[in-house]
């Protein structure tokens, strides 16, 4: 699948900038980066690498299954590990095509797609399978990340922002030191985005080989399904409580260092 040079737009979790560059690159007209896609960025690859470790021959247990024996423990038997494992790349295969075809209707000659959860075994997978393809990695600061959850109404409880700072320090972790020196990924700290667009249209120009990106996209803030934006919201000392022990190392390696205030 070398001819195909789609998009991957990731991030460490929600909140950190996929919609921004999602209509950003969109707006070159050359790349039309469609929305989540989980079956093709991470469930696809998962089951591929499931398949390609080392299993014991199964052909007598599911023999033993097909036979009515009821004796047997049968929770692990699948069809043949190779054969499934050739369907699961003809199915990526059918949806990359899909995409492609998507794409070309509506006049863009590329394609791409935006998932906020990276996962760094399955985005190397897409990698060799699309080896021509383009990954773009944009994180945020935890503190204003949780701050936009929030508004979003996704903090339910105080100590729900800790699977946001587990997530967060995870994803940049794995991120940093596992792609960043790989010429098909491209890493973007969003505050440097937002306060020099020029400068980093011009970089992921030449990264994506795309011209023409309109930087008119940055005076648009659309953050729910409605296309209006919600302010961000402050945040309690409960719900700052997880991000210091959680992501406070990995937030200062980055260069955050704002005090962690809470609201009142």
């Amino acid at each position: 699948m070398a001819e195909s040079d789609p998009v991957f737009i990731w991030a460490p979790t929600q909140r950190c900038g996929t919609g921004l560059l999602q209509r950003l690159v969109t707006s070159s007209r050359e790349v039309l980066v469609f929305g989540e896609e989980r079956h093709l960025t991470l469930e696809l690859p998962a089951q591929m690498l499931h398949c390609a470790r080392p299993m014991a021959d199964q052909s007598a247990l599911r023999e033993k299954l097909a036979s009515g024996d009821p004796s047997g423990w049968y929770v692990h038997v699948y069809p043949p590990a190779a054969a499934y494992q050739n369907t699961l790349i003809r199915n990526f295969r059918n949806l990359v095509t899909l995409y492609a075809d998507s794409a070309q209707e509506h006049g863009f000659g590329r394609w791409g797609t935006k998932y906020p959860r990276f996962q760094v075994r399955e985005a190397l997978v897409l990698s060799k399978l699309l080896p021509e393809a383009r990954h773009l990695f944009v994180y945020r600061d935890i503190v204003d990340v949780l701050k936009s959850v929030k508004a979003r109404g996704w903090l339910p409880r105080p100590e729900a922002s800790a699977t946001y700072c587990t997530q967060w320090a995870q994803g940049i972790q794995s991120a940093l030191g596992t792609v960043r020196d790989n010429p098909r990924f491209h890493i973007i700290r969003y505050e440097d985005l937002t306060a020099q667009p020029e400068a980093h249209l011009t970089q992921l120009s030449r990264f994506l080989g795309v011209r023409g990106m309109d930087g008119a996209v940055f005076s648009h803030r659309p953050n729910t399904p409605q296309g209006q934006y919600t302010p961000p919201q402050p945040l309690t000392a409960a719900e700052l409580a997880a991000v210091q022990p959680i992501a406070g190392s990995v937030r200062s390696a980055l260069g955050y260092t704002s005090p962690l205030q809470a609201a009142g």
